[in-house]
C-alpha cells in the first residue's frame, strides 16, 4: 500500500508539474497581475482589489450591505519615449462600493498601483492594503534600454 501511495503521489506531482508547465507556456508574455483581499463585517463579506493593464488601473473597496467605504490609490506609469515615471493619486469614498480609476498620459504605459480600502460599520473597521504590478514590457522601452 505504501508503494503504491509513493507512486501515486509521484504521478500526481508529475501531472501538476506538466500541467504549471503548460500553463506558463500557454500564457501571453503581457501578464496582468491581480490582488484581492476579502474579509469580513458582521457576517457581512468586505473586499479590496487592484487591477492593472498596459494603460489603464482600478482599485475597487466592496461591502456586503450599506457602510462607509474608502479606496485611496497611486498609480505609477513610465513614460515610453523619455523613460520618465509619474504618478496620481485618488480618494474616492462611498456607502457600499467604490472605484477609483486610472488612465495613462499619451506615450505612458501602466508600471504598478498600490490601494488601500478601508470599511467601517458601527464600531468596527476592516482594513486592506493591495497592489498590483504590469509585468508587460512595451516593446517602445525595450528598446531604449
Amino acid at each position: 500500500m505504501k508503494k503504491f501511495l509513493k507512486k501515486s503521489s509521484k504521478k500526481s506531482m508529475m501531472v501538476a508539474s506538466l500541467g504549471g508547465a503548460l500553463f506558463l507556456t500557454l500564457v501571453p508574455s503581457t501578464f496582468v497581475f491581480a490582488n484581492r483581499a476579502k474579509g469580513a463585517i458582521e457576517n457581512y463579506q468586505t473586499y479590496g482589489s487592484s487591477l492593472i493593464s498596459l494603460d489603464h488601473a482600478i482599485a475597487s473597496t466592496g461591502f456586503g450591505t450599506y457602510g462607509t467605504l474608502t479606496a485611496d490609490s497611486i498609480y505609477y506609469y513610465v513614460n515610453t519615449d523619455s523613460l520618465d515615471v509619474g504618478s496620481f493619486s485618488k480618494t474616492k469614498g462611498y456607502y457600499q462600493n467604490c472605484e477609483v480609476e486610472f488612465d495613462a498620459p499619451n506615450h505612458c504605459r501602466s508600471v504598478r498601483i498600490d490601494s488601500f480600502h478601508k470599511i467601517m460599520l458601527l464600531n468596527q473597521t476592516w482594513t486592506a492594503y493591495t497592489w498590483s504590478i504590469y509585468e508587460g514590457v512595451d516593446e517602445t522601452c525595450r528598446k531604449k534600454r
